[in-house]
């Protein structure tokens, strides 16, 4: 089993589609981490012999580059609330529950309003 900051890998996904999944870290990031550590980012997950050894490398490239998902979290929800402390037009969207970049809410606005509580919370 293969684990980063508590997500599961799939086994029979590719390095890089499956590091790609976690919350942080892109495509790129993801054949970054590949190249830099010298791992093939084609090779499946549950064909690396040392899982512990290769879990505690891109622990530690992660580490030292300051990727971490829960930090990445609160600086989006930091900016958030930092717009809407500056009562800016796109603060208050976010505040009144509203789309934020320029879709209408006239007759196309049924999904925001119904999960547009995620904007305030993030």
């Amino acid at each position: 089993m293969f684990k980063l900051f508590g997500r599961k890998l799939k086994p029979n996904a590719s390095l890089k589609k499956a590091l790609s999944r976690v919350y942080g870290l892109g495509e790129p990031t993801a054949k970054r981490i590949c190249l830099t550590l010298g791992l093939n980012p084609e090779t499946k997950v549950n064909e690396f012999v040392e899982f512990r050894e290769v879990q505690g490398k891109i622990q530690f490239f992660l580490k030292k580059n300051n990727i971490n998902p829960s930090a990445i979290k609160k600086t989006r929800y930091d900016f958030v609330q930092d717009l809407i402390a500056k009562k800016s037009y796109r603060g208050m969207r976010h505040k009144n529950k509203y789309p934020v970049r320029g879709q209408r809410t006239k007759t196309n606005a049924k999904t925001q309003k119904r999960i547009g509580s995620k904007h305030a919370k993030i």
